[in-house]
């Protein structure tokens, strides 16, 4: 994922020690959250239709489902990133992480 993603007051303020690694940490946990939003979101397979897929194709939801919620988060995302950026930069300004 890229800094860019965040808005310009998180990348400015990734140059801090472990800023990066603060960085991918929101965005990793923003793409999670999407991921499992999605997943929430997507239409139950019905088991017993000769219609569906099977297993290939519940493989193949998850994998989309995954790549959907990386798209967002590059692209911007929801915001959670930013906020979570925001509270491990003051978690690390008192020592407590990284």
């Amino acid at each position: 994922m890229d800094i860019k993603a965040l808005s310009s007051f998180a990348a400015q303020q990734a140059s801090f020690k472990g800023g990066e690694k603060a960085v991918q940490t929101a965005q990793d946990f923003e793409s999670f959250f999407m991921f499992q939003v999605l997943e929430l979101m997507s239409p139950k397979m019905e088991e017993d239709s000769m219609f569906t897929g099977g297993f290939a194709e519940e493989i193949f939801r998850h994998q989309m489902n995954e790549q959907a919620a990386n798209e967002i988060v590059e692209r911007g995302g929801i915001g959670i990133a930013d906020q979570l950026y925001g509270q491990l930069l003051k978690y690390q300004e008192k020592g407590e992480i990284f």
